[in-house]
């Protein structure tokens, strides 16, 4: 992560000196456009035939160079953006410290998981199943799917599962923002 955070500012250091030549170049053209405007309005090609040949000229490179740089910035922003992808979130000050799952600490508890199946009026024999058992009972789990389209770890979501992740997710945002 320190490799992948001194990256982004060497990237970042290289986006802003291309930012500045863009800049440049684009300012360039702006001075240049104005002189072929102001060469076409005092007579055009006939009076001023050599100077609006390289008005242009030099019009259209810096135009070329602008955007050229602009596709370098573009490739310097999608690789930060990678490299900020693959850095891990920090966590909470409050977190403690710990080698596996048994040391997580439980802040808040919500409702009374004991209690659920009652409530709900399901049987006694009731066995929760895990969240991918019942999105593959459904048919909206797809892992095998999503590893042939995007490698391990990911998976493809369909039909009436892809919509509850679609509505959680909505909910969430307008919960949160």
């Amino acid at each position: 992560t320190t490799s992948a955070a001194e990256r982004i500012a060497s990237l970042n250091d290289d986006r802003v000196r291309l930012i500045q030549a863009k800049d440049g170049a684009l300012s360039i053209r702006k001075e240049q456009s104005a002189v072929v405007g102001r060469l076409m309005r005092d007579g055009g090609e006939e009076k001023h035939g050599d100077a609006l040949a390289e008005a242009k000229r030099l019009s259209g490179e810096a135009a070329e160079e602008a955007s050229a740089l602009e596709a370098k910035l573009d490739e310097i922003q999608g690789d930060v953006e990678a490299l900020l992808a693959s850095l891990p979130n920090l966590l909470d000050d409050r977190v403690p410290d710990g080698n596996d799952d048994a040391e997580n600490e439980e802040v808040e508890r919500w409702g009374d998981v004991d209690a659920l199946p009652k409530e709900l009026g399901w049987t006694d024999d009731f066995e929760p199943r895990w969240h991918d058992d019942v999105a593959s009972a459904l048919n909206g789990w797809k892992a095998e799917a999503a590893v042939s389209m995007s490698g391990a770890r990911f998976v493809a979501l369909s039909g009436p599962v892809a919509r509850l992740e679609r509505a959680v997710s909505a909910y969430f945002l307008d919960l949160h923002t």
